[in-house]
C-alpha cells in the first residue's frame, strides 16, 4: 500500500508501513539484517568462563543463553564481569600475602591488561 506523492510530478507511490521484499529491500531483510548484525557483535564481544571439560553442545548452548542476556539485560553481564575483576583483586592480594610477597609481587607478572 502506499499514497500517491504530493505535487512533484512525478507518478510513483511512496511506501510506508511494512513492505514486502521479492523485488526491493523489504522491512523484514532490513530487520533479519539489524537482528544478524546485533547477534554477532554480540557473540565477539562475550567471554564465557572456560569450561572444566568441553563438549560442543553443552558449552555452545551456553554461550547462546549468554548472548540473549546480554542482549536483552547488558547491565547483568556488566556486573558479572565487575563481580569476577574484584574477586580476581582479593584473590591476587591473598595470594601474595600467602606467598610473603610485599608490595605488587605477582601483579607485576600477572595483570597484563593494567595497562588499558
Amino acid at each position: 500500500m502506499g499514497v500517491q506523492a504530493p505535487n512533484t510530478g512525478l507518478n510513483m507511490l511512496v511506501s510506508q508501513g511494512w513492505n514486502s521484499g521479492p523485488d526491493t529491500r523489504g522491512s523484514l531483510d532490513i530487520l533479519w539484517t539489524c537482528l544478524s548484525t546485533l547477534a554477532l557483535c554480540v557473540w565477539t564481544a562475550i567471554h564465557p568462563n572456560i569450561p572444566l571439560s568441553y563438549t560442543f553442545w553443552p558449552t555452545f548452548l551456553e554461550r547462546v543463553g549468554l548472548m540473549v542476556i546480554a542482549i536483552m539485560f547488558p547491565e547483568v553481564i556488566l556486573t558479572s564481569a565487575w563481580g569476577q575483576e574484584i574477586r580476581a583483586e582479593n584473590l591476587l592480594v591473598e595470594v601474595n600475602r600467602l606467598l610473603g610477597h610485599s608490595g605488587r609481587g605477582l601483579e607485576v607478572c600477572c595483570r597484563i591488561y593494567d595497562s588499558w
